[in-house]
């Protein structure tokens, strides 16, 4: 059997390294504290700097159920439209009970077709998504009862969900965290979705 042996000698040698002048002294620990301290203030901005990354995420889940919602549209020839509910930083695709008339009633039923989860995007419940504010903005050739919901036909073209007649020119969802601030667009005529 192999084992180390320690004389005597050695342990006094490791004794006198450990005791004495070679240990710190208080005012080296509060220096080393001080120069650690002044570091992690440095790299604390650099870990806050992840809200532009957050927001961009946020955004691009918007403009993601957008997409959704069109795309579904037009494969499935037939209407699918989304709510957007600023006050709890939520969007929603539906689908309408009938579709000859695709305004209301509207069913929350359209399943991510890879996940098989309900299409519905909660940037509050999102891990990487950090939203202060959402507010929108629309422009519709005629009178919208419900702004906040809007419909894509089979062709892409986006609609006002009430009345279902009203043609939707352009939506701007403005998202903000802190002073950063990214807005989804959207062409009701082209069916464009683009994150400025």
């Amino acid at each position: 059997m192999v084992g180390i042996h320690v004389n005597r000698q050695s342990r006094i040698n490791l004794r006198k390294n450990f005791n004495g002048p070679n240990g710190f002294s208080l005012v080296e620990l509060m220096v080393v504290v001080a120069v650690l301290s002044v570091i992690a203030l440095a790299v604390a901005p650099r870990v806050s700097s992840l809200s532009p990354q957050q927001l961009d995420y946020a955004a691009g889940e918007i403009a993601e159920a957008i997409r959704f919602t069109r795309s579904e549209a037009m494969r499935l020839a037939e209407p699918r439209g989304f709510a957007l509910d600023t006050g709890e930083k939520r969007i929603r695709v539906f689908r309408p009970v009938s579709p000859a008339q695709p305004g209301e009633p509207v069913i929350f039923d359209v399943r991510d077709p890879v996940s098989k989860r309900l299409f519905d995007v909660d940037l509050d419940k999102l891990e990487y998504a950090r939203v202060d504010s959402l507010t929108r903005s629309s422009s519709y050739r005629g009178t919208c009862i419900k702004p906040a919901d809007a419909y894509f036909d089979a062709t892409g073209v986006a609609w006002c969900a009430k009345p279902d007649n009203v043609l939707l020119e352009n939506q701007q969802i403005t998202l903000t965290l802190g002073s950063q601030v990214r807005v989804v667009r959207l062409d009701g005529i082209t069916g464009r979705v683009s994150i400025q």
